[in-house]
């Protein structure tokens, strides 16, 4: 829970414990459908392996200026460009 608490969440995904709405009653396998299902092991199983779900633009350009030097410069001014 602590992990949770200190994440932004940008989306909830509601799973049904039981199809017979029975509270504090958790069936393993049908959860774990929903959340298979859902493509929610997927995005945890990518996760894991180091990759975020989404950059900024401004980070992605920062993160990946290295790569590409010349092909950066052209980007560049588009985060100048976004800027209020």
């Amino acid at each position: 829970m602590a992990v949770l608490r200190k994440t932004q969440p940008y989306f909830v995904r509601c799973v049904k414990p039981n199809q017979e709405q029975v509270p504090n009653h958790f069936l393993t396998d049908f959860v774990q459908k929903q959340l298979k299902y859902s493509g929610m092991l997927e995005t945890v199983r990518i996760r894991r392996q180091g990759y975020p779900v989404r950059y900024t633009y401004e980070d992605f350009v920062n993160r990946y200026a290295h790569s590409a030097p010349r092909a950066i410069k052209l980007l560049r001014p588009r985060t100048n460009h976004m800027q209020p």
